[in-house]
């Protein structure tokens, strides 16, 4: 295995979300991330649980590889943490 995406919809935000995201350490660097993040992206811009306006996820702030590509794919930071002292960063579901 590669890796994972798990995603949820939340009914209380109304905001599709990307609750945990993993590539195997061995796989990272090599666009696996990316293209897995594309495509979450593309299937929740066909609101399969609800019609919204976002996607929403938390990153850890050592986690560099990771918020670089988050801010790539049109993430960007609420300012926000969570409860687990994480980056909370939103996106838009636009095209």
């Amino acid at each position: 295995m590669v890796g994972y995406v798990l995603t949820l919809f939340d009914k209380e935000d109304e905001m599709y979300c990307i609750w945990h995201m993993m590539i195997d350490a061995e796989n990272q660097g090599l666009g696996y991330g990316k293209a897995a993040l594309k495509l979450v992206i593309d299937y929740f811009q066909t609101f399969p649980f609800g019609k919204t306006e976002s996607i929403g996820l938390t990153c850890h702030e050592e986690n560099q590889a990771g918020l670089r590509l988050y801010r790539k794919l049109g993430f960007k930071e609420t300012g926000e943490k969570d409860e687990d002292n994480e980056r909370v960063m939103i996106r838009s579901l636009a095209k």
